[in-house]
């Protein structure tokens, strides 16, 4: 049999594998929908660049058809009438531009090379110097500018990657695409790599000249512009199949090992005759909170499930302790409540016995019946004053006004056979309950044996704070003179035991009482709170 703490420890463990599975389950499915979401904004990227690719060879095959077209050479004002109406008078995403390499003919290179010269104002001619048999020359390049002029002239049957392409399109009737090459456009700082698209225009169209009409692609500017419009929530590799080594594109935050830490996804592309591997990567790690809230949520859930259900369960255990506890806890509430209906019997025994020795006292003072009924009347008032005081207690209480509303039961306004002196000093309310029930005590003993029933009696009320430490001590000495001897009783009243557990119990003080031959003297020290205040 398990005891209560086992109970609560294993109700918490078969609460939380619940909640954890429910959890995982949870996770999962928060992250398949999370992939789920990247994979179609990636592809949508991934879209956007084939598009893009896919509207430039639409340029190309137009471009081809209008040479095919022209019985007669066609010039560069024609061909740039021509791109321009293209939506080509200015670079779009990547796509630099539309021109057509001339397969120039031996023998004629000095002509050729003369007419470019004359019409883009260039005076290089054909470039660079070449050990090839057949030459390809850049005749016509639209849009101009800088970036293009940069190229006019320039024999592309001179370099492998560019010549492996031109030769595959002679035998293709579709677009061909080169590897990732520099592009001579490039005449910045920061070279990208780039692309060329190539289609075959055989020698029976533009008045029987053959060549290439090809476009020069930036890959960089072409692959920013796709993250741009994903919000750049990605990083990108983008590889040529057929040229691993050297990519198109390549994110500076991409790491490569993103699957571990990211959402992560990758596609193939059909470019031109050539494939190409788009991997992308989510910019940012996994995060739980943001990535996965329903999972947060169910773990806090769960764990909440499974500490509530293990406290249940020890709350259950301990449902017999608790009953036991009340059964004590009912003894004690009917001796505290005998305690108070004998303090209460107590009291009201004084209150008597006070109003009756307040009326004697009045008697012997009082030469007529209005000065008896006078000193009686401020007696009883300054008795319901101690008492209203004390019910009040709810604040701080002055000491001296404490024990004067005591005093004023026995001795009414006249003060001749009292002394009273002592330091200002404020109780709080404990202390202003406790030593109240004190003094009102005191003061019944001594109107009914002490000083307040003898003619003559004297009484003097001292105190004073002393410091112990970083405490405060009020010390109070209660000396009353009556003149005849007294002696202690024979036991111990309920009075006396209410004086001791107020001092002692209720505010941890000590009280010492001493007869002697002409009356009685009470001292009393009761640490001070943080009510107490005097020196």
């Amino acid at each position: 049999m398990f005891n209560r703490p086992q109970l609560a420890i294993l109700a918490f463990v078969v609460s939380g594998v619940i909640g954890a599975t429910a959890t995982v389950a949870v996770h999962r499915t928060e992250t398949a929908r999370s992939q789920a979401a990247f994979t179609r904004d990636f592809l949508e990227m991934s879209s956007f660049v084939e598009r893009r690719i896919a509207q430039d060879v639409a340029f190309l095959t137009a471009t081809r058809a209008f040479l095919q077209t022209r019985a007669e050479t066609v010039g560069r004002a024609e061909f740039e009438t021509f791109v321009n109406g293209l939506g080509l008078g200015r670079p779009s995403i990547g796509l630099q531009g539309v021109g057509f390499a001339l397969i120039v003919p031996p023998g004629t290179e000095a002509a050729v090379a003369a007419q470019i010269d004359a019409e883009y104002g260039t005076e290089r001619g054909i470039w660079p110097k070449t050990d090839q048999a057949m030459r390809t020359s850049i005749v016509l390049l639209e849009p101009d500018d800088l970036r293009n002029r940069a190229a006019v002239g320039f024999d592309m049957y001179t370099e492998p990657t560019r010549r492996a392409a031109m030769i595959a399109a002679m035998t293709d009737p579709d677009a061909v695409a080169t590897g990732p090459v520099v592009l001579v456009q490039e005449i910045g700082p920061v070279p990208q790599a780039g692309i060329l698209i190539y289609l075959y225009l055989s020698p029976q169209g533009r008045a029987g000249e053959g060549g290439f009409v090809y476009s020069p692609i930036r890959l960089g500017d072409l692959f920013q512009a796709a993250l741009d419009r994903a919000g750049e929530r990605f990083d990108l590799s983008a590889i040529d199949t057929a040229a691993p080594d050297r990519p198109l594109f390549l994110s500076p935050g991409f790491d490569g090992d993103g699957g571990r830490t990211r959402l992560a996804a990758a596609t193939t592309l059909r470019i031109a005759t050539r494939e190409w591997v788009l991997s992308g990567q989510a910019q940012t790690p996994f995060h739980l909170f943001r990535g996965h809230p329903f999972t947060v949520v169910t773990g806090i859930a769960a764990f909440l499930f499974a500490l509530a259900t293990g406290l249940a369960v020890q709350g259950l255990t301990a449902a017999i302790r608790r009953a036991r506890a009340l059964n004590a806890a009912q003894e004690v509430l009917m001796r505290e409540k005998d305690l108070h209906l004998r303090e209460m019997s107590h009291r009201l025994k004084n209150a008597l016995a006070r109003v009756v020795a307040m009326a004697r006292q009045a008697a012997r003072g009082a030469g007529t019946k209005e000065e008896y009924v006078a000193a009686m009347t401020s007696r009883l008032q300054a008795m319901a004053d101690a008492q209203d005081m004390l019910t009040r207690a709810g604040g701080t209480a002055d000491l001296r006004a404490l024990i004067a509303a005591e005093l004023a039961q026995i001795y009414g306004t006249d003060a001749s056979q009292v002394v009273v002196s002592g330091p200002e000093v404020r109780l709080n309310p404990q202390e202003t309950q406790a030593l109240g029930l004190s003094f009102h005590e005191l003061a019944t003993n001594s109107l009914k044996y002490g000083a307040g029933a003898t003619p003559g009696g004297r009484l003097k009320i001292t105190w004073a704070v002393e410091r112990k430490g970083a405490r405060r001590e009020l010390r109070l000495d209660w000396d009353e003179t009556t003149g005849q001897p007294a002696t202690p009783p024979e036991r111990k009243g309920f009075g006396t035991q209410l004086l001791e557990s107020c001092i002692r119990l209720d505010l941890g003080g000590v009280i010492e009482q001493r007869y002697h031959g002409s009356g009685i003297s009470v001292r009393i020290r009761v640490p001070l709170g943080d009510g107490g205040r005097g020196t």
